[in-house]
C-alpha cells in the first residue's frame, strides 16, 4: 500500500474551527436540509473577507428517522444487484460523517442507523426524513478549501483539500 503522505504533492491544510448548532425538525428532507445548512454556515463563517468558506463538514449528529435510503458499501457500477437500500421505518442515528464542498454544494456523506432491534446498517446518505430530530453541529474551517476533482485511480470526483492561508505550514 502507497503511503501518500511522503509525496511531495501531500498537503494537510489547518485553520481555525466554528462550530454551527442546527436542529432539524420533524418531517424535514434529510438532504436538501444539510445541504441548506452547510450553505448558511459556509456564509456565516468566510473563508477570507471576499468569499464563504468553502470547507464545511459534518462534526456530529444524533437524532432519528422514518425514512432512509442508503448506497451499499461496494455497490460497483458493474454488479447486477441493487446497490440501494430503502427503510420506510423509525430509525436511530448512530452516526453521520462527512464534507461539503464549493459553491457548488458537492457533498460526500456516509450514515449508520439503528433499528429497533439494535442491528446497525451504514453506507452512502442519498435520501431520508427526520422523525423526531435531528441534532447537528457542522464545522467549518477558515483558510481551508474543498472541492472535488475527478480521480483517475478511482473513477471518482474526490476530495481535494487546499490552503487559502497565507500562514498555513503544509
Amino acid at each position: 500500500m502507497a503511503d501518500t503522505t511522503t509525496d511531495p504533492s501531500f498537503t494537510m491544510a489547518s485553520g481555525l474551527l466554528t462550530a454551527h448548532c442546527i436542529r432539524l425538525e420533524p418531517g424535514a428532507d434529510l438532504v436538501s436540509s444539510l445541504t441548506r445548512a452547510a450553505q448558511k454556515a459556509a456564509k456565516q463563517n468566510p473563508s477570507s473577507l471576499s468569499s464563504p468558506s468553502s470547507a464545511v463538514m459534518v462534526l456530529t449528529a444524533i437524532g432519528s428517522l422514518d425514512y432512509l435510503k442508503l448506497r451499499l458499501a461496494n455497490a460497483s457500477r458493474d454488479d447486477q444487484t441493487d446497490p440501494f437500500r430503502t427503510w420506510e421505518e423509525r430509525l436511530e442515528v448512530v452516526s453521520l460523517v462527512g464534507t461539503f464542498c464549493g459553491a457548488d454544494g458537492a457533498k460526500h456523506l456516509h450514515m449508520s442507523v439503528a433499528d429497533a432491534q439494535g442491528r446497525v446498517f451504514g453506507g452512502h446518505l442519498v435520501e431520508g426524513t427526520v422523525y423526531t430530530t435531528l441534532e447537528l453541529v457542522l464545522g467549518t474551517v477558515q483558510g481551508v478549501e474543498f472541492t472535488r476533482e475527478l480521480d483517475e485511480k478511482t473513477g471518482y470526483g474526490e476530495l481535494v483539500v487546499k490552503s487559502t492561508s497565507p500562514t498555513d505550514c503544509s
